[in-house]
C-alpha cells in the first residue's frame, strides 16, 4: 500500500490524542497527547508534516509551531468539508513563497508564516 510504502521509506507517524489508553495499530506508530510532544517525538526529522483536520491544525497555529503552509488548488469545488484551521485562537500573516503546477490542473501554493 501507499502508506507501507511511506513507512519503509523512513517517515515516521506520530498520532496526536487528548485521549489517554488509546491503542494504535501498528508498534512503528507513537502517540503525542500535544502539538509540542508530537514534535519532541520526531526532533531527529527536518520536516515534519501535519496532516490532520482544523483542530490539530490550529493546535499548531496557535502555539507558533508552523512554518509554512502549502494549499492546493484542484479541479473541484466542494460544498463541504473540514475547514483547515476550525479552532485556531487567532488570526497569522502569510508570505507567498511561491506555486507550483502538477499536471494540468493542479497548482499549489507555498507560504511562509509571519510569527
Amino acid at each position: 500500500s501507499e502508506f507501507q510504502e511511506f513507512l519503509n521509506a523512513g517517515v515516521k507517524v506520530v498520532a496526536v490524542s487528548r485521549e489517554s489508553g488509546l491503542q494504535l495499530k501498528s508498534p512503528s506508530h507513537a502517540l503525542a497527547h500535544s502539538p509540542r510532544e508530537a514534535l519532541d517525538l520526531l526532533q531527529d526529522f527536518a520536516e515534519v508534516i501535519i496532516a490532520g483536520g482544523g483542530k490539530l491544525n490550529g493546535a499548531f497555529l496557535d502555539q507558533n509551531l508552523i512554518d509554512e503552509v502549502y494549499l492546493d488548488i484542484e479541479p473541484a469545488i466542494v460544498s463541504k468539508g473540514i475547514p483547515l484551521f476550525s479552532e485556531s485562537l487567532g488570526d497569522k500573516e502569510l508570505q507567498f513563497l511561491g506555486s507550483k503546477q502538477f499536471g494540468e490542473n493542479e497548482i499549489q501554493l507555498q507560504y511562509a508564516v509571519l510569527k
